[in-house]
């Protein structure tokens, strides 16, 4: 459930709220007719289905068509939850039925890239020198194709 909810709130939502400004800029600055406008309002919420979906494959590892659809219903439910509180109307979300897909296949195609990199975390109590050390003591790594002597010390 976490790789869903990170993958939601770290790139479904951003990716939609940028989408959103970029197609509302889009409709300031162009004539589109009236009944055009679901059309360009679904396409953020689509691409942050999408990009959430791919976020929470990526974490999880497997499983990729259920993170996508539960990561997809998540974000379409918050922009759901949002515009019934701002319009005061509620309706069925129609968008629905194509954000599933959308998310599916984000879920799909982020299981087979490479997982996030894991952090080791420190205390904050630690000196900034014990930080250092433990980031140095990180980065080295021994040479794996040194000679057997060398391994146990003796000089050749």
């Amino acid at each position: 459930m976490r790789a869903i909810l990170h993958g939601v709130f770290l790139r479904g939502i951003p990716c939609s709220v940028c989408g959103m400004l970029a197609v509302g800029l889009l409709l300031t600055a162009a004539d589109f007719p009236v009944r055009a406008y679901p059309a360009f309002a679904a396409v953020p919420l689509l691409c942050g289905c999408f990009f959430s979906g791919m976020d929470a494959g990526r974490r999880r590892r497997r499983r990729g068509l259920l993170c996508g659809a539960l990561s997809a219903l998540l974000l379409t439910g918050i922009w759901y939850a949002a515009a019934v509180i701002l319009s005061g109307k509620a309706g069925a979300p129609a968008v629905l039925c194509p954000a599933l897909p959308c998310g599916m296949t984000g879920g799909m195609l982020g299981t087979g890239r490479r997982a996030p990199k894991l952090r080791r975390r420190m205390h904050g109590a630690v000196s900034l020198r014990e930080r250092l050390r433990l980031r140095l003591g990180m980065l080295h790594r021994p040479d794996k194709k040194s000679s057997p002597a060398q391994r146990t010390g003796d000089s050749v």
